[in-house]
This record gives structure tokens, C-alpha cells and sequence, in this order.
């Protein structure tokens, strides 16, 4: 008889849609799995649907649709912590905006594979109650752990890291033979671009002729004064030295070390 009722049951289910009273009001409606439109159902002035913890000190969760004014078209879903819907918001979810409702809101580009870098994009807060915030974006899982990129309150942005900005890259320190000069950037260039400006500081003078090479990509000569050969010592070891890619050549911008 029993296995006879639980039959009973599976096939109206299977044909039927089951109505169950949910807590606060309204009904949860679970839909014949044999229909085209599968699904679960909610139904309430303010549904929501709550995964209450039964160990005490754990943490509860929500997810609800908060209604504003009723009969319009502005109800946010929400999801956050605790039993009460709205109560302490994580994340919302309008008709045009999407918000991250914490004390440091934060997303997490969390890569699975070992060894892969993580990100974050984080909106990191300094006086609770002051326009003190700021937007970051950085390697890592924790909001400000290791910072790349930062704008402040007042509009202030900052590049925290060695990193490449606009073809600009900054301080390397030089490899290779005498005239031969080798570059490593972090991050690494990929291709010569005309404009790729570079400051380095060289281990070695040059003897005439000078060449560069960044990353790999190809050693391409050292012209001064446009298409000009340098003389022997225009490079001193320890010399800063600028240079700009012009699509053929890296041009020097500093004077001859020892005219």
C-alpha cells in the first residue's frame, strides 16, 4: 500500500502543479517536470527564498525580490544575509543597475588552475563615513593586497605596479655584449610598435653602433639625432637612457655622455 501511495504521488506530480504554503504568505509552486516551461515558483508580494542555517553562528542567506512601491515596475532582486529580504544586501539587481552593497564591495577573478594569477576589482574603504574610498584593481583575493591600478574620491589615478601605460615602460635593467643592449619589461612588450617608449639603465658604454632588444622581439638599432650612428662612449655604463621606437629604429632622446 505504501509503495502504492508513493507511485500515486510521483504521477501527480509528473501531470500536476504542487502548491506548498511558504512562510510569511503567498505559495511555492513546483511545476510538472513533463512541462515545457520547467520550473519553480515563488509567489508572494515580496518572494524570496531563504537558506536559513540550522548550526548556530552560521551564516544565513537570502535571495528575494524586494518590492518598492507596489503595482510599478521597480523591484529589486536581491541577494544578502540574514532572514528578513533587504535586511543586509550583498548584491542588487534592478532594470538598468547592478551594485555591490558591502563596507569594501568586492569581485574576485578567482582562477582555478594552480599557479594562475588572480584579480580583483574592489572599491577599498579608508574612514567609514568619509569620501575617503577607492576604486582598485590588483593580483590577488583580498581588496588592496597588491595593487595595480587605483583612482581616488577626487579623481586621482595611479599605477601602482611596473606597468605598461600608453607604450610607456619604465626602468629596466640592460643584459647582453657591449653594444648589444637587452631589455626584460614586466610586463612583457609583445610587439614593436611605433611610439613604444622605454627608460633603462645600461651595465655597459657602446663602442659605435648599439643595438636593442626588448623581450625577444628582435634586436633593432640605437640612432641618435633621427638616423645617426652613435659615437663610441654616447652610452656610458651606468647612463639613463630614453628611447622611442619610430617603426624602424629606437631613436635616443639624452645627449651624447661625453661630447
Amino acid at each position: 500500500m505504501k509503495k502504492l501511495l508513493i507511485f500515486l504521488g510521483i504521477l501527480f506530480l509528473a501531470s500536476n502543479a504542487y502548491s506548498l504554503p511558504s512562510r510569511g504568505g503567498g505559495s511555492i509552486i513546483l511545476r510538472s517536470i513533463s512541462s515545457s516551461a520547467n520550473s519553480i515558483t515563488i509567489t508572494s508580494t515580496d518572494p524570496a527564498l531563504f537558506l536559513d542555517a540550522t548550526t548556530s553562528g552560521d551564516t544565513d542567506f537570502y535571495l528575494c525580490n524586494n518590492e518598492d512601491s507596489l503595482g510599478t515596475d521597480d523591484d529589486v532582486f536581491t541577494i544578502g544575509t540574514g532572514t528578513s529580504c533587504g535586511s543586509n544586501s550583498l548584491l542588487k539587481l534592478d532594470g538598468n543597475n547592478f551594485t555591490l552593497g558591502t563596507i569594501d564591495p568586492t569581485i574576485l577573478l578567482d582562477a582555478t588552475t594552480s599557479g594562475d594569477t588572480d584579480f580583483y576589482i574592489c572599491d577599498n574603504e579608508d574612514s567609514l563615513g568619509t569620501d575617503d574610498d577607492t576604486f582598485i584593481i590588483g593580483t590577488g583575493s583580498t581588496c588592496g593586497s597588491s595593487d595595480a591600478f587605483a583612482i581616488t574620491s577626487n579623481g586621482d589615478a595611479s599605477f601602482e605596479q611596473n606597468v605598461l601605460i600608453n607604450e610607456l615602460n619604465f626602468s629596466a635593467a640592460t643584459a647582453g655584449t657591449d653594444d648589444n643592449y637587452a631589455l626584460t619589461l614586466v610586463p612583457s612588450a609583445t610587439v614593436y610598435t611605433t611610439g613604444l617608449m622605454v627608460m633603462f639603465s645600461t651595465t655597459n658604454a657602446n663602442s659605435g653602433a648599439a643595438t636593442l632588444n626588448i623581450n625577444g622581439l628582435g634586436a633593432k638599432s640605437l640612432k641618435m639625432l633621427n638616423n645617426q650612428q652613435p659615437a663610441d662612449d654616447y652610452i656610458e655604463s651606468g647612463s639613463i637612457i630614453m628611447a622611442v621606437y619610430d617603426g624602424t629604429n629606437f631613436q635616443m632622446i639624452q645627449p651624447d655622455a661625453n661630447p
